[in-house]
């Protein structure tokens, strides 16, 4: 399988997964609405199959914390920037799903909606 042919499997899966969640749970539209639970579970789990390191990296550099040696700083630097990195990119492609998944059902629904009557010009007789 290609590489090109996975990413489109996968972000195939990840569409039906924000679809479902749209129909049954909707999404935050405005600002400052909630944001569904079940979406940023999703942003978690595209996260963690991302980077499963990243919680035992966070696991062990709390423990190195109290030590307090002279590279602390540098490590967690690094760790959070990779943490943001790896939520981030799950974020924004699991927003561009919903997007897509958002555009598709409106514009499908649009185009089930029957006609009603016709508009008669008006005008003279």
């Amino acid at each position: 399988m290609t590489k090109q042919t996975r990413l489109e499997l996968d972000f195939g899966r990840l569409r039906q997964q924000v679809r479902a969640i749209l129909l049954a749970h909707g999404t935050a539209i405005a600002p400052k609405t909630e944001t569904p639970e079940h979406v940023d579970e999703l942003i978690d789990t595209l996260a963690r199959s991302a980077r499963p390191d990243v919680a035992r990296e966070s696991e062990a550099l709390e423990n190195e914390l109290d030590a307090l040696d002279d590279d602390l700083s540098r490590k967690v630097s690094n760790h959070f920037g990779a943490h943001m990195a790896a939520y981030g990119d799950a974020g924004y492609y699991t927003g561009l799903a919903m997007g897509l998944e958002l555009a598709a059902l409106t514009f499908g629904a649009l185009a089930t909606v029957p006609v009603i009557g016709s508009m008669r010009k008006r005008g003279r007789r």
